[in-house]
């Protein structure tokens, strides 16, 4: 694990490098809030996640480790305004962005559309620890992109299904 630099949350809109998604979907801003404060059940929709786990409560400052195939990031919770937006910082990595990335913050936003809709907002910033890094970065942007993609239609997927069995 290599530790990465922590940046404080207005950071991620200056980032040299971010990815970000978006997609509406029928929720309430509480429904996909319940989804995405469950650490632990982030696999069910974020296909490249295998496993995360809460390790320091909910909230702001709270902490949770996340895999993806053979590696592992861990992250601080730095944002946390319910049900609205949270943003964490990836303090340390292994893996390709434990290799590559200096610094890694994320946000998710749900913006209220009307009383049953709303607009979701998934943002990655990254800097890069060399210029051959951030050219590296730059190319998997693409796949990384692709996969938040997929990550939110998974989230919309699993709010819809815990909408129907309520």
């Amino acid at each position: 694990m290599r530790e990465l630099v922590r940046q404080p949350p207005e950071w991620i809109d200056r980032a040299p490098i971010t990815v970000s998604a978006t997609r509406e979907m029928a929720a309430t801003p509480d429904e996909v809030w319940a989804v995405l404060a469950a650490h632990e059940r982030w696999p069910e929709w974020f296909n490249a996640i295998e496993r995360a786990e809460g390790t320091g409560g909910d909230g702001l400052g709270s902490t949770r480790s996340v895999w993806f195939r053979t590696w592992r990031l861990d992250e601080v919770f730095i944002v946390w305004d319910e049900p609205t937006v949270l943003g964490f910082v990836v303090v340390a990595a292994a893996g390709p962005l434990g290799r590559f990335s200096q610094t890694l913050l994320e946000r998710v936003d749900v913006r209220v559309l009307s009383t049953d809709r709303v607009r979701v907002t998934y943002l990655q910033g990254f800097e890069a620890r060399s210029k051959i890094a951030a050219r590296l970065l730059a190319v998997a942007s693409r796949g990384m992109r692709k996969a938040l993609h997929g990550a939110l239609e998974g989230l919309a997927a699993q709010v819809e299904r815990e909408r129907s069995t309520d």
